[in-house]
C-alpha cells in the first residue's frame, strides 16, 4: 500500500484521507473509537493524514487542511475586514487630530475593531453555510466598525464636537440596522451568524451610548443598567440553563432595542436638556426591562409540562 501511494501521489493521499476519516466517523457513531485509535496508531500512513486527539475523554477528529469552503468564506471575510481596518484607522487619526483627543484613541479603536473582527472569524465557518461573507455581512461589518470608533470615546475628554459626532456617527449605525436583513434576504443569505452578527452589534451600541450619556453628563450612572442588561441576562443564563433556550422571532422585540437606541442617541443630542434626556432615557430603559422580563416569562412558561389530559 506504501508503495502504491508513493507512484500515485497526492491523488491517493486524498482517497485514503476520505476514507479513513469515512470509517472513523462511522466508527464514533457505534462506538468502536478505542479500536479505531489503535489502528491508526498502527497504520503510519492513516497517523500521517488523519491526526486524531482526545478531548474529554471523546476521539476528536481533525484535518490539517482546513475545509476548502471554509478557506473561501475565510478569505472572503477577510477581504472585506481588511480594507475596513484600514479605513478605521485612518477615520481614527483624523478624529482624534480634529478633537485634539488622547493618542490612546487609535489605538483603542483599533483593538475593539480586532476584537471584534477576531470573534467574528472564529464563529463564522459555524454559522454561515456560504462560500462568501455576503453583502448584509459587509454592511454589518462597516456598523460594527463605527460602533468601534464610538467605543474608543469612552474614557476621553469631553469637548466641544464629541457629542454631536456620536449623535451623527449613531445615527448611520442605526440607519444601516435595516439595510443588512433586507440584504440577507435579497441575496438570498440569511444565516444564524448574520442574525447574531446584527444583534451583537446593536447589544455593544446600547452599551456604549449609554456609557457616554453618562459621560456626558446627560444622564446619571443609572443609565449603564441599559447597556448591561443584555450581558447580566447572557451572564444568568450560564447558570440557568432555562435562559439559554432559544426565542421565536418577536417584531416587539426588535421594536424596542431600535427604540432604545433612537432614545440614547436623543439622550446624548447636544441641543437636548439634561432633564429632558434623563426622562427619555429612562422611559426607553423600562420598556427594555419590560422586553426582558417577558422573555423570561414565556421561558418558563413553555418550559412547564402540558397539564392537557386526553379523553377516553
Amino acid at each position: 500500500m506504501a508503495a502504491e501511494n508513493e507512484r500515485l501521489g497526492a491523488a491517493a493521499d486524498a482517497t485514503i484521507k476520505c476514507l479513513y476519516t469515512r470509517f472513523a466517523i462511522a466508527g464514533r457513531r457505534h462506538g468502536l473509537a478505542p479500536q479505531l485509535a489503535a489502528a491508526r496508531r498502527r497504520d503510519p500512513e492513516c497517523q500521517r493524514i488523519v491526526p486524531a486527539q482526545r478531548i474529554h475523554g471523546k476521539l476528536a477528529l481533525t484535518t490539517t487542511i482546513a475545509r476548502p469552503e471554509h478557506r473561501s468564506l475565510l478569505h472572503s471575510a477577510l477581504t472585506g475586514i481588511l480594507p475596513v481596518g484600514l479605513a478605521m484607522v485612518a477615520i481614527a487619526w483624523f478624529v482624534a487630530d480634529r478633537l485634539q483627543l488622547s493618542g490612546w484613541y487609535v489605538a483603542k479603536s483599533v483593538l475593539v475593531f480586532g476584537v471584534g473582527a477576531g470573534m467574528m472569524l472564529w464563529v463564522l465557518p459555524q454559522q454561515h453555510p456560504f462560500a462568501c461573507l455576503g453583502p448584509a455581512n459587509q454592511v454589518t461589518l462597516v456598523r460594527g466598525t463605527l460602533v468601534a470608533l464610538l467605543f474608543a470615546l469612552i474614557g476621553e475628554s469631553t469637548v466641544s464636537g464629541v457629542p454631536a459626532m456620536v449623535m451623527v456617527a449613531a445615527s448611520v449605525v442605526c440607519l444601516l440596522d435595516g439595510a443588512d436583513g433586507w440584504l440577507a434576504r435579497r441575496s438570498k443569505m440569511v444565516s444564524g451568524f448574520g442574525a447574531r452578527f446584527d444583534m451583537e452589534t446593536d447589544a455593544v451600541l446600547v452599551a456604549v451610548l449609554a456609557a457616554l450619556a453618562w459621560q456626558f453628563g446627560k444622564v446619571g450612572a443609572w443609565v449603564l443598567w441599559a447597556g448591561l442588561l443584555r450581558y447580566l441576562y447572557l451572564a444568568a443564563g450560564a447558570v440557568v440553563p432555562l435562559l439559554r433556550r432559544p426565542l421565536p422571532p418577536s417584531y416587539l422585540r426588535k421594536t424596542i432595542a431600535v427604540v432604545q437606541m433612537v432614545a440614547l442617541i436623543v439622550a446624548i443630542a447636544p441641543f437636548v436638556s439634561p432633564a429632558l434626556s434623563a426622562r427619555v432615557a429612562a422611559a426607553a430603559s423600562a420598556a427594555l426591562t419590560l422586553s426582558f422580563l417577558q422573555q423570561v416569562l414565556w421561558l418558563y412558561r413553555n418550559s412547564l409540562p402540558s397539564t392537557r389530559t386526553s379523553k377516553c
